[in-house]
């Protein structure tokens, strides 16, 4: 047995003792690594590089890898939570994969020629994305393969048989390929996927509401049937493309399993402009969603995604067709994904919505309202008829918010369930599909709304505790350890939170760090050795690093999770949350990410796992012999 394995095996053993059920790695398809010879400028986890990391990641003792949403971004806006919820993003077609499986469509000389005509930004490095060239590349790519498609010159039949097979399917639910090709041919006719922008003297007003039923009348479907007269080619071009990344995605996923890892994916809780676009009839007319003031973000989050209509979510005891629509999505998942992790599931329990008329967005934020528990808001009439409770059950308090967590004091179950729908939908699909409630993931940060924390109580989901936000002198603080429950989830950091390291030497010297140190050292060693290492804590924001990964292992929570520049001890953010800045959603894992971790833990930056494991096991296992020996092992 090769060392590199024992020391798999000593590390599935420890995260065993510890009762972890989940070790989870997360990192976004982008910031995957590529081989120099599939290299974009954008990572995909369908490259060979992927391929590679998800070996090392197996090796590291990982049992899963949780993605970002990999809906269509746009060039100019590249954050998977303003994707589509259908479309695949074409920057994640892996080049190398098309040339293996399909030399028909991509011969191994036009696979080099592409990769190395599209030139290099040299401002950028090996481990940031190079947006431009990757549009560029991608783009170059698509028409090659389309070109070569299209002559039916060697093509195999399967592939083709297969081609068509795809499309019947997904015409027979709402029609998500359909709808997502017309709109980037009037994208690229109208020069912007802004559909609010699209002007001119011929469709333009038809074309903004195309598919918005109240307006489906002869002239829309005559204007549909003419773009599909006009623009056949560039609609099955689209469609080509979206079976080749569903094809791309089952090989993955079976490599995947193979390695014996699980695969999450991520329902990002917004849309995408080409989504509101098509499916505008589903949403509430007039609010938008958002984000109220919290610890995070006091001044509220406008983020103007729309909201899917209650009166659309049921008809006559069935589905209605904003269900059908949720149902459909979430079947996509499941049959891509062994897991799902859930963006803000407040947004399908207690939505807070606020006026999108407004002049001041942050004004009209700050001033919203829960959707299903605003039963007499003077300023928000029109809300009341959604609300579940009655005024009775809000709270009389004057200095409790609108937003307060516990505004809403008390539910009955069948209020409670009302609350769950969306919830349950998920659930009930998750079981029809095989994947265990386990591998569902609530992403509930510092709010948690009585209504929400009601529905997940009761039916046993988690939520996440990020403890580098951890309030060191309050002892109800969700994101101290010792809060969490076995079925949370637990993370140093996040995609939207400084790396550790760069935490550590940010705050080190102040009142929080130092309060963080004592409670480290009050957790991991023995009253014997605790103000030395309390000592050394305060003077090696490395050995700080150490220890809050070290406390991740310690319970009550069973599952952890990673992100990405954490594990390799990068200093880079990856996202700087609420702002536009450049450099967000770019950072990735360097091409030599082997050489470059090892580097980084002889160094110091980066943790080394075997050790943070060996601390966590003494500190829940104090005098045992089989423990220590364990450590021991894990340690040499």
């Amino acid at each position: 047995m090769k060392k590199k394995e024992s020391k798999t095996t000593l590390i599935r053993d420890a995260l065993k003792a510890l009762q972890i059920k989940r070790f989870t790695l997360a990192i976004h398809d982008q910031s995957f690594p590529s081989f120099a010879d599939e290299e974009i400028g954008y990572g995909s986890i369908y490259s060979r590089g992927a391929v590679d990391l998800l070996s090392f990641v197996k090796e590291l003792g990982f049992d899963t890898v949780q993605l970002g949403p990999q809906g269509k971004t746009t060039r100019f806006n590249i954050s998977p939570y303003n994707s589509s919820i259908f479309s695949k993003n074409p920057l994640l077609l892996s080049l190398w994969r098309l040339n293996e499986k399909y030399p028909f469509l991509l011969s191994g000389q036009d696979l080099e020629k592409l990769t190395d005509s599209t030139p290099y930004n040299t401002e950028i490095s090996d481990y940031e994305v190079d947006n431009e060239r990757a549009w560029d590349t991608v783009e170059k790519t698509v028409s090659k393969v389309f070109s070569k498609f299209s002559e039916r010159k060697n093509i195999d039949p399967e592939f083709l048989e297969r081609f068509v097979k795809f499309r019947r399917i997904i015409s027979k639910g709402p029609d998500w390929l359909e709808k997502d090709a017309v709109f980037e041919v009037l994208s690229s006719q109208y020069g912007t996927d802004d559909w609010k922008k699209w002007t001119g003297p011929d469709n333009s007003f038809i074309d903004r509401d195309l598919y918005c039923s109240a307006n489906l009348h002869d002239k829309a479907l005559e204007r549909i049937k003419r773009i599909h007269e006009k623009n056949s080619e560039k609609i099955e071009k689209y469609a080509l493309v979206q079976f080749l990344l569903a094809e791309q995605h089952l090989e993955t996923r079976a490599e995947v399993k193979r390695k014996g890892l699980r695969l999450y994916g991520d329902m990002q809780i917004g849309y995408s402009f080409q989504d509101i676009w098509a499916l505008r009839d589903l949403f509430l007319k007039n609010y938008y969603m958002g984000a109220p003031p919290s610890r995070t973000n006091p001044e509220g989050q406008p983020w103007g995604y729309p909201v899917l209509d209650p009166d659309l979510y049921h008809v006559k005891n069935d589905f209605g067709s904003a269900m059908i629509l949720m149902k459909t999505r979430i079947e996509k998942m499941f049959s891509e994904f062994d897991g799902l992790r859930i963006d803000h599931p407040h947004g399908l329990v207690c939505p807070w919505v606020y006026k999108i008329y407004e002049p001041d967005p942050y004004h009209s934020v700050q001033n919203g309202a829960r959707l299903f528990s605003s039963p007499n808001l003077s300023d928000h009439p029109d809300l009341a008829k959604y609300s579940i409770v009655s005024p009775q059950q809000i709270s009389t308090d004057p200095d409790c918010k609108r937003y307060d967590d516990n505004r809403v004091q008390n539910l009955t179950d069948e209020q409670t369930d009302r609350y769950a729908v969306m919830l349950d939908l998920i659930l009930e699909l998750a079981k029809k599909a095989g994947v265990s409630q386990d591998d569902i993931l609530c992403e509930v940060l510092s709010t948690w709304p009585y209504p929400l924390r009601q529905v997940m109580t009761r039916r046993g989901l988690g939520r996440f505790c990020v403890t580098q936000k951890a309030d060191p002198f309050n002892s109800r603080d969700v994101y101290r350890r010792e809060n969490t429950s076995p079925q949370d989830w637990i993370m140093a950091g996040n995609h939207d939170t400084k790396p550790v390291l760069l935490v550590a030497e940010k705050n080190t010297g102040s009142q929080w760090y130092s309060a963080r140190c004592r409670i480290l050292a009050q957790e991991l060693v023995p009253e014997s050795g605790r103000d030395e290492y309390y000592s050394l804590l305060t003077r090696n924001p490395r050995e700080f690093r150490d220890a809050m990964i070290a406390e991740l292992f310690l319970g009550p929570a069973q599952n952890v999770s990673v992100f990405f520049p954490d594990l390799f001890g990068m200093k880079e953010i990856y996202n700087k949350p609420g702002v536009m800045d450049t450099k967000n959603w770019k950072l990735r894992v360097p091409r030599k990410f082997r050489d470059f971790y090892a580097g980084q833990t002889q160094s110091g930056n980066a943790p080394k796992l075997e050790k943070c494991l060996a601390m966590a096991l003494r500190a829940r296992f104090k005098n045992n012999t089989e423990i220590e020996r364990l450590c021991r092992n894990l340690e040499t």
